[in-house]
């Protein structure tokens, strides 16, 4: 993987015009010109390629979702400081950062992993998918600081067929935005809430310290550069921020939960981990409405306590197809209440008829790894 590089990644399109599905994972050598040159590939203007697996691929940016997503581009310039040509130099620098819209590609991916390019922003997150649009049906997002609320709003909107979601340890999630997508996209199957661990340090996800000490080093330049064009180039940005107006204040509640369980009567795996925010109320509303529920997992939830566990026990009794549960690092639930449940002694915790060695078979086909 050390050794992929751009244009290994622009000779196998080249070569592969009909490819389906490509994986280039943790291949830290991809940038953003090979982002163009997957929108460029016969394979995406045949309408072929449907998978794109680029976990861990850090150097992409939101250039290079702009480039897949046949949008306009960023274009960087270095400023003339010379005092004489300063108002040439002014206009020069504005003309050479209005980029010419590339004419899009049909996308047609149904699935996308961008999970760990944590340069990436809900600027560059939106445009494509809105190109995706409702073919998408699987996104992976995690570790993504800067995907926020916002990209989730335009998901909801233009995604409605999304089955799988991965929003672990993205950027802030708010009420708002999680009542939009249950709403739109009743076909939910899995659903990764996930938040930081607030007892452990973020660290960068590829290892990667100084380079993305010198990329946001670099974005901030950008962003100074920026604030000098016309307002041509910032309307796409104000379209998705004038409509969220102080969203921030409303972090997912009890209420959204509810609207999940019973919008999404498909959903099988939730993560709810570390969303201090939701408390036994939501477990409640699991137990009567989440039948299809299999795999559950609420560590750190610090408004989770062991009363909750009696109603996720209704659960397995009703829908008999709650198997996985995981749980810990709170004072809420006590290790007695866990071993209770280890040794089916915690009424409604014996063995349901898909535990463990049927776990896998309820769910294969629906995993990262199909």
């Amino acid at each position: 993987r050390d050794f992929v590089s751009d244009q290994t990644l622009k000779t196998i399109l080249d070569h592969c015009p009909n490819l389906r599905r490509l994986t280039v994972s943790e291949c830290y050598g991809i940038t953003d010109q090979g982002m163009q040159w997957i929108h460029d590939a016969p394979c995406v203007t045949r309408g072929t390629l449907v998978a794109l697996y680029m976990a861990g691929c850090y150097q992409i940016t939101d250039q290079g979702l702009l480039n897949l997503a046949g949008t306009h581009r960023i274009i960087r310039s270095n400023n003339n400081n010379n005092s004489s040509n300063s108002s040439s130099s002014s206009r020069s620098t504005t003309s050479s950062r209005r980029a010419a819209a590339a004419a899009p590609a049909v996308l047609r991916f149904e699935s996308l992993d961008l999970a760990g390019c944590f340069q990436i922003s809900d600027c560059g997150l939106v445009p494509l998918l809105q190109q995706c649009g409702t073919r998408l049906t699987q996104l992976r997002v995690s570790d993504c600081e800067n995907v926020s609320f916002k990209s989730v709003k335009k998901l909801a909107q233009h995604c409605p067929k999304i089955q799988c979601l991965d929003l672990a340890r993205s950027g802030i999630l708010t009420e708002e935005c999680l009542m939009q997508l249950t709403e739109r996209c009743s076909d939910l199957e899995w659903l990764n809430l996930a938040r930081y661990n607030p007892n452990k340090a973020r660290s960068s996800f590829s290892g990667h310290e100084d380079e993305e000490e010198e990329d946001e080093e670099e974005e901030d330049e950008e962003e100074e550069d920026e604030e000098e064009e016309d307002s041509g180039g910032e309307e796409e940005e104000k379209e998705y921020d004038e409509e969220d107006g102080d969203e921030q204040d409303e972090p997912i509640s009890d209420r959204s939960i509810a609207l999940l369980c019973e919008s999404c009567p498909k959903l099988r795996l939730l993560d709810l981990s570390y969303i201090s925010t939701i408390t036994n109320a939501a477990i409640k509303a699991l137990s009567e409405s989440a039948e299809s529920l299999v795999c559950l997992t609420i560590i750190g939830c610090s408004g989770i306590t062991s009363p909750s566990l009696i109603y996720l026990a209704k659960l397995r009794i009703k829908s008999g197809r709650l198997s996985w549960i995981t749980m810990g690092d709170t004072q809420g639930i006590s290790e007695k209440d866990i071993e209770k449940i280890m040794q089916g002694t915690l009424s409604g915790w014996q063995k349901s008829l898909t535990d463990e060695s049927n776990l896998c078979d309820i769910l294969l086909g629906h995993g990262w790894d199909e």
